[in-house]
């Protein structure tokens, strides 16, 4: 290939390489409460609420449970090092 030919298919490549990048996000998206499935868009009843609320509560529990087990944890293994490079 003569020295055009490159250039030609480099030109070429580069306006294939566009078009790639720019098709997905040129199209419109058009998203409406009616495709959507209904139960999407129903309020939650008041059971479920609550169920959802102590389901939160329980998992907060023991989130702290866990970090106050680390933070004891470090702080004696601080305490501990500490006194032993003393």
């Amino acid at each position: 290939m003569s020295f055009a030919g490159h250039v030609f298919d480099m030109i070429a490549r580069m306006k294939a390489n566009q078009r790639r990048k720019r098709r997905p996000f040129d199209r419109n998206v058009d998203v409406s409460a009616s495709k959507m499935r209904p139960l999407i868009l129903e309020p939650a009843k008041e059971d479920e609420l609550h169920a959802i609320r102590q389901k939160m509560e329980l998992q907060r529990r023991s989130e702290r449970k866990t970090e106050l087990i680390v933070l004891i944890i470090s702080i004696v293994v601080l305490v501990l090092a500490g006194w032993w490079l003393l």
